[in-house]
């Protein structure tokens, strides 16, 4: 080889090396960038047999609004928790398909707890650029539901990849649910006027008491009332129920057992409480469907509250202490209470709660001074004829 061939050669080699050089570095800055899919709540914690939302959202590292679309998989314990539907999507003309629920072909998760999965998928269908919106975004929700056998520990959602835009890598935010089998309610010294929402009748007697109860509540026979009561055992001396035909109480007063005529504690109703100290009551079990009903009769009814939500028409949440069952996302504004308690339409006058009153009397409606209804309180409901209550 002459000393100009070999000069062109070595320039060739430089050439070929600068050009491999530069294709690495565009590689890795390429390899950098990434598509994101987060689920929203991070961490969220369920009583068994409820229902809940899990926000899947979309984002990219460099703010490119106009990539080929992505593909993911979530993974979930279906002994666990159970997908029942995705709703609110905002990407719906550029989905694949609706969201797949299958068996886990594959541990592309990395967890051998997980056994299934919901598998979405974008493109950009319009030839426009995927997503085409500002970032972040929503895509959709995820509706879920925790089995009853999920009574303690926590379980995951995790996300894997199906397929990304060239040159982009997926960056996996997953999120955590925490069961919750037991309602704790906050006593204070002296009386309450509380209800559970612990989808329970426990009765003392041979069977459930012969009161209207609520629609799929599920009786459960106790030796006695203080074991239901024991988490707060000594913290109290008398519990009142106000029936139809009367007052009927239970003391934790040895000396006085005897008049105990109250052998029953069941969702939906209201009860008194004398506490001589601050405390919790716990409850284990199911929690109350937020639609299921409870029979009222004509005249003053004492009536619990087994709705999730506490929903009031103030202009801020009532600043109180709710049960541990009531998250972040559970307080619902409302225009008027009346809307919570539209099922009894025009067949009440008053609700009462200690000296607080909502009224449809339009005389006195000027003077409501109720602004909240929520789980773990109760309320005293005047009907003028037999009616239905379910929550709104």
């Amino acid at each position: 080889m002459t000393t100009g061939e070999s000069n062109i050669v070595r320039r060739l080699l430089y050439a070929i090396a600068g050009v491999i050089a530069m294709l690495f570095i565009y590689t890795n800055q390429a390899a950098a960038e990434y598509q994101q899919i987060s689920l929203e709540p991070d961490n969220t914690t369920q009583s068994v047999g409820s229902t809940f939302s899990i926000a899947v959202n979309y984002d990219v590292s460099n703010n490119n609004k106009k990539l080929s679309g992505i593909g993911v998989s979530i993974h979930f314990d279906s002994s666990k928790i159970e997908y029942i539907t995705y709703q609110n999507s905002t990407m719906t003309s550029t989905m694949i398909s609706d969201p797949i629920c299958k068996d886990e072909s594959s541990d592309d998760d990395r967890d051998r707890n997980t056994d299934k999965v919901v598998v979405l998928a974008w493109a950009d269908l319009n030839n426009t650029g995927w997503p085409n919106k500002n970032l972040p975004l929503k895509l959709l929700d995820l509706r879920f539901k925790t089995k009853d056998s999920f009574t303690d520990g926590n379980t995951t959602l995790n996300i894997s990849k199906v397929s990304t835009n060239v040159y982009y890598s997926l960056q996996a935010v997953g999120t955590t649910i925490q069961s919750l089998s037991s309602q704790e309610i906050s006593l204070k010294e002296g009386w309450n006027l509380f209800s559970f929402s612990v989808n329970k009748v426990y009765h003392e007697t041979a069977s459930p008491p012969d009161i209207p109860l609520l629609t799929n509540a599920e009786p459960v026979k106790v030796e006695s009332l203080s074991h239901v009561l024991e988490s707060i055992d000594g913290d109290y001396d008398f519990l009142l129920n106000m029936e139809a035909s009367g007052q009927r109480m239970y003391t934790s007063d040895p000396l006085l057992s005897m008049l105990n005529d109250l052998h029953y504690l069941a969702v939906g109703y209201g009860y008194w409480i004398r506490m001589n100290k601050a405390g919790t009551l716990r409850l284990t079990g199911q929690l109350a469907n937020p639609t299921d009903s409870l029979a009222l009769h004509k005249g003053w009814n004492l009536v619990g509250c087994w709705h999730t939500k506490v929903q009031y028409d103030s202009d801020e949440p009532p600043a109180i202490d709710f049960p541990n069952t009531v998250q972040d996302q559970d307080f619902n504004q409302v225009n008027s209470l009346s809307e919570v308690f539209s099922s009894i339409d025009n067949d009440y006058t008053f609700i009462i709660r200690f000296s607080d009153f909502f009224t449809t009397d339009p005389i006195l409606m000027s003077l409501n001074s109720l602004h909240y209804v929520g789980p773990g309180y109760a309320y005293w409901i005047y009907t003028n004829q037999e009616t239905i209550l379910q929550y709104e």
